[in-house]
């Protein structure tokens, strides 16, 4: 018992704080995840914001440069100043509606960059989806110059017209060493002009403008709590072109060979460029465990006190119960001796009302002597019950099987209850159909017996009537005691075998311990054997079913 007490007490303490354990951790993995991921959404706005300022750089030069082309005068003459005096402008196109190239002309043949630029000039236009298409795929003719006399009088005539609205818009445009950027205005006439930017210009602005601190921070209030902040560690920030090749890099000198912890895309029109984050560590999250295993060590502490009280408690409760059982045992064992003596006296007195002549006194005595005995006996039951519950398992007494005349055992045990069943007008039917000997322990038998009519005149004298019956039913003995009285309800059935037991605890119920039907069932399964509360429809029927061995029996009286 003290080995099942103390796996209650491990199973008490361990369970609680298994469950809190987990509920613990998955708690500080969801609050390390959130953590995380609020990091990188403050590196991702940090991000942004650079991104922002490059936007602007590119926006800057798109005001100024649509500015400068939208001056009066001749647009040929704007264009070469443009050219000419912007470091970042490398050269402008026009194109009329029909998509036919008014400028730049055709360039001569000792400037091979021009030449490149020229030639690439159709394709680019027939690139550009805001522009018409009508007339892309037309070539230029590069033999007639007075077709560009006539354009250079076309763009001419334009400029003494109104102004008209204008629309910006970016191309990138891969040559060379790279992606190149030229910006569209597309004015409402259909006429478009084109600048293309000089890259090693625009990338060099773009530069200047990230920011020179050695580190992205997010040391501000939209920082999670308790995390590994960036400047804690060494990091650094990338811009990568669209080749994947390092365009720039500011914060700690770092070998970045793994992925980057953050990554985001260019505004257009670099949406091919990258902004890289990357940290010499993993960015990890370091909560707080301290208090979590505080808590669950205090826990722990008291859950490890109350199960000990609890455990001592029990211990305590069972060594008194024990005490108690130990002191009925005992009682009852030196009760034996008493009531062993009191039969044998009572005996010896019936046996000298023998020589007394006959008379009302004698009768008396001989009534009297009768309650004496058969009180004695009812009290030697009730020892004999009480020593058979004290018992344990380990020193429970095995059954003593001999040949035994079953019917006779019961018809003995009957006679014991005749004038007490005769007094209360309770008729007796027996059916004894065992007609061999059976090996069984008498004793046993009668204790279940006793008990079973013990209830019968305690419970169900009203019914007048029990009916006991024996007979043989496969390789069992099967013994049933049946009466009339008030039955007992279903939801009883498996109740009536627990010790101290009752029905009814009133003041006015029939005197009884409640251990008459746990002591016969006990007695039974000590004989292997089983006893059970069938249905009756008036009344209580209990069945005694015991194995036998029938090869080995033999018939009454051979």
């Amino acid at each position: 018992m003290t080995h099942r007490l103390l796996f209650a007490l491990i199973v008490l303490i361990a369970a609680p704080l298994v469950l809190l354990g987990w509920g613990s951790s998955s708690l500080l993995r969801r609050q390390r995840e959130t953590a995380q991921q609020q990091l990188t959404s403050v590196l991702q706005s940090r991000l942004l914001e650079i991104d922002q300022s490059l936007a602007e750089v590119l926006a800057g030069h798109a005001r100024r440069i649509s500015e400068k082309l939208d001056r009066p005068g001749n647009p040929i003459r704007n264009f070469e100043d443009l050219t000419r005096h912007d470091p970042v402008v490398r050269q402008c196109f026009f194109a009329n509606a029909k998509g036919v190239i008014v400028y730049p002309p055709k360039p001569v043949a000792d400037d091979p960059e021009a030449i490149a630029i020229y030639a690439a000039l159709p394709a680019i236009i027939a690139s550009n989806p805001d522009l018409e298409t009508s007339e892309r795929s037309r070539s230029i003719d590069k033999t007639s110059s007075r077709k560009q006399q006539t354009r250079s009088k076309m763009v001419a005539s334009k400029s003494a017209g109104k102004p008209t609205a204008t629309t910006m818009r970016w191309q990138v445009w891969y040559m060379d060493e790279g992606s190149q950027l030229i910006l569209w205005l597309l004015k409402s006439n259909g006429d478009s002009i084109g600048v293309l930017l000089e890259r090693a210009r625009w990338v060099s602005e773009l530069i200047a403008a990230l920011p020179d601190a050695k580190s992205v921070t997010v040391s501000d209030s939209r920082e999670p709590s308790g995390p590994q902040r960036p400047s804690d560690t060494l990091s650094c920030t990338s811009l990568v072109d669209e080749a994947g090749q390092l365009v720039y890099r500011w914060g700690s000198d770092l070998e970045t060979t793994d992925d980057p912890i953050v990554t985001i895309g260019l505004s257009p029109p670099l949406s091919s460029w990258q902004l890289q984050y990357n940290n010499a560590t993993p960015l990890v999250v370091h909560s707080g465990s301290l208090p979590t295993i505080l808590s669950i060590s205090g826990l722990a502490v008291m859950l490890l006190a109350l199960g000990t009280y609890v455990m001592t408690s029990v211990q305590r409760q069972m060594h008194v119960a024990r005490s108690r059982v130990s002191f009925a045992g005992q009682v009852s064992h030196e009760l034996r001796t008493p009531l062993t003596n009191i039969r044998l006296y009572a005996e010896l007195a019936e046996s000298d009302l023998q020589s007394m002549p006959e008379g009302h006194t004698r009768e008396s005595i001989e009534r009297r002597l009768s309650v004496i005995d058969s009180e004695s006996r009812r009290l030697g039951r009730l020892v004999s019950g009480v020593l058979e519950m004290v018992r344990d398992e380990q020193n429970a007494r095995a059954p003593s099987c001999q040949p035994t005349d079953v019917d006779e055992v019961i018809d003995q045990t009957l006679a014991q209850f005749a004038p007490r069943f005769e007094t209360l007008g309770i008729e007796v039917e027996r059916d004894a159909r065992v007609a061999e000997r059976l090996s069984v322990d008498p004793d046993i038998l009668e204790m279940v017996l006793v008990n079973l009519l013990s209830n019968v005149e305690k419970y169900a004298a009203k019914g007048k009537f029990v009916r006991v019956a024996s007979w043989i039913d496969g390789g069992e003995l099967v013994v049933t005691v049946a009466d009339r009285g008030p039955g007992i309800p279903r939801r009883y059935h498996r109740k009536i075998f627990r010790p101290f037991f009752r029905l009814d605890d009133s003041i006015h119920a029939p005197s009884g311990t409640g251990i008459g039907l746990a002591i016969a069932k006990l007695a039974a399964q000590r004989h292997s054997g089983r006893l059970s509360i069938t249905n009756a429809d008036v009344g209580t029927e209990f069945e005694l079913r015991v194995a036998v061995d029938v090869s080995h029996s033999g018939r009454t009286g051979s």
